[in-house]
């Protein structure tokens, strides 16, 4: 009788020490991947993404012992427009005290002066191509082993890796793959709250949520490129002529009738924050 109980107990232990992951894997020459930063969330759990409810932007957060991979869903144009041409700030604090001291910059802001960022017509299809064109760089800052103010590309072996890409009703999805090298010892990480969270700036031109990355500039030597259709930019050491993804995309409608862009062209000078916790166990 005893055995029996012991029987019937242990599959129900299992059913609750078991993690419950946001993520249902990919396969890559036949080896399950966790997740692969190619802007398309295929491999997340829908249903694990939480809404921000001022922004509106869906997020998730997931780990193996090696990374930190972060998710996000833009579907306001006019957002995804303001964090094009602005900038935007991921932020990690390993206190769990939504600070800002550390964090990657994606997108980094490019002077409108500079390289004539956001420009090229009216044609939503067209801005939102040249912009993503652009799209190849992030910055770090506080966060180890990062040189602050270094450009570095979105896509290098032993690096953060970033990538972006559109769907067929025109969501943006930003993905962020974070190597733990970069944010703490795991031992020391284990069982703590991490406050993630995006800093957007907010455009004097309308209404919507915003983030924010500071100010910098991009060398001489980047060329800004037009695309007929962009759904991801891949790796590269400058911005690339032609752009695939997994992620189908139809590329029209990034600013509301040509204006979204031409809108988020300049700061308010105020940011919006999302912020959310995530307790990392290894």
């Amino acid at each position: 009788m005893r055995k029996l109980l012991l029987l019937a107990f242990m599959p129900m232990a299992c059913m609750l020490a078991k993690k419950t992951f946001a993520h249902s894997y990919k396969l890559i020459d036949s080896v399950k991947v966790v997740h692969v930063t190619d802007g398309n969330i295929d491999e997340w759990k829908i249903e694990k993404f939480e809404t921000d409810p001022e922004t509106k932007i869906q997020h998730c957060i997931d780990h193996d012992g090696e990374n930190l991979y972060v998710a996000m869903k833009i579907s306001d144009q006019l957002l995804q427009a303001k964090i094009m041409t602005q900038g935007m700030s991921l932020l990690i604090d390993k206190k769990g005290k939504k600070k800002e001291g550390a964090g990657i910059q994606f997108p980094v802001k490019v002077p409108i002066n500079g390289l004539n960022r956001g420009g090229g017509g009216s044609d939503p299809k067209q801005i939102r191509e040249k912009n993503a064109s652009m799209m190849v760089f992030f910055k770090a800052f506080g966060l180890d082993n990062l040189e602050e103010e270094k450009l570095y590309v979105i896509s290098q072996s032993g690096l953060v890796n970033i990538n972006f890409g559109w769907d067929e009703a025109d969501n943006m999805y930003i993905e962020y793959a974070v190597p733990f090298i970069f944010i703490g010892a795991t031992a020391s990480l284990n069982g703590k709250p991490l406050s993630i969270g995006w800093k957007i700036p907010e455009s004097g031109g309308g209404s919507g949520g915003g983030s924010s990355a500071a100010a910098s500039s991009t060398p001489n030597n980047v060329v800004a490129t037009t695309t007929t259709r962009v759904v991801a930019v891949p790796a590269g050491s400058a911005p690339p002529t032609s752009n695939t993804s997994s992620r189908g995309g139809r590329g029209g409608g990034a600013g509301r009738g040509g204006g979204g862009f031409e809108a988020a062209q300049e700061s308010s000078g105020r940011n919006s924050y999302v912020w959310t916790k995530y307790v990392l166990t290894f």
